[in-house]
């Protein structure tokens, strides 16, 4: 598929824990370890949907950071690709600052594009033609995707396609999993890009 443009809507980076104590984290830290002006802490919400969740709202910078009941995910809405963004800064802070590295049981990274081809969509073709010709004959197909589950070098990968209104368009998600205990921090932006370098050469193969 020829490739016009292609839009990041959002990149993330999550941990998954044995367990968070979530008692020690309150908005005024949140909102502290970040270092947010009087300004910022007045226009970034922090909110509790349930006991377990917590969610601090940056949006001049674009960022969001989720406490769960056992993960911790920082979200990158600014559209940077990841070699420019600073996803990874603020994941380490809220790493350092909100819970104990040492129930860490796995963590990953996920992002969301937007894509603009040169040629309409065939769903079909990414779908698999076998499964359509299957279907009852004047069958009405509202929406068609892709989900692949597969593993490569110890991570495993769930990438997802799904249509949009535009028949030039289409969304893919990418999750890279890691099933590690530790995280080298000082890779972290390297093996965000280097995820995301995959997915743009997974795209550019369909």
């Amino acid at each position: 598929m020829k490739i016009k443009s292609q839009e990041i809507k959002n990149l993330n980076i999550t941990a998954v824990f044995k367990e968070i104590d979530h008692t020690l984290i309150t908005a005024e830290k949140m909102r502290e370890i970040f270092e947010l002006s009087e300004k910022e802490k007045k226009n970034s919400p922090f909110l509790e949907p349930s006991p377990n969740v917590k969610i601090l709202v940056i949006p001049g910078r674009q960022k969001e950071i989720i406490i769960e009941e056992k993960r911790l995910r920082v979200n990158d809405k600014s559209g940077k690709e990841p070699n420019k963004s600073e996803l990874e800064k603020y994941f380490q802070i809220a790493f350092d600052s909100l819970v104990d590295k040492t129930k860490l049981i796995a963590y990953g990274f996920n992002y969301d594009i937007l894509v603009k081809s040169e040629k309409k969509i065939d769903f079909k073709k990414l779908s698999g033609k076998c499964i359509f010709e299957s279907l009852e004959s004047g069958s009405n197909i509202l929406e068609s995707g892709v989900r692949v589950l597969f593993e490569k070098e110890e991570k495993r990968y769930f990438l997802q396609t799904s249509p949009t209104e535009d028949p030039y368009k289409m969304r893919l998600h990418l999750n890279t999993h890691y099933s590690l205990k530790e995280i080298n921090l000082r890779r972290l932006k390297e093996q965000l890009n280097e995820n995301y370098l995959k997915l743009i050469g997974i795209i550019k193969r369909i």
